[in-house]
């Protein structure tokens, strides 16, 4: 496994409205009550800003604990996230105010 950083800022936001699919949006998610979207924050002025690392790599269903591993230090410092998980990868979003600090907890920079 291995962290990376995914380049770009998002925005996340929620909508009762299914979103016309665009290249803007990188993860579109069908709840109970509506849409939940992530998309790149570069279609102009969004509040709050969030900035992402994943995990790569994760090809092993059964091993159980690989995000409260990684996730404890942001937990010990008050960094709060949004995880998102896919097939081989989990990706991690951090408001950008703290994103700087997540990564140096994480040991990247």
């Amino acid at each position: 496994m291995k962290i990376k950083i995914l380049e770009g800022e998002f925005c996340i936001y929620k909508t009762k409205e299914s979103p016309a699919i665009d290249k803007s949006i990188f993860c579109f998610i069908q709840e109970i009550d509506g849409f939940s979207i992530i998309t790149f924050a570069y279609k102009g002025e969004y509040s709050p800003i969030f900035k992402a690392f994943y995990l790569d790599g994760l090809d092993d269903l059964n091993e159980s604990g690989i995000l409260y591993k990684v996730l404890k230090p942001l937990k010990e410092n008050n960094i709060s996230v949004l995880v998102i998980s896919a097939l081989n990868r989990d990706y991690i979003f951090i408001h950008k105010r703290d994103f700087n600090k997540a990564i140096k907890l994480m040991g990247m920079k």
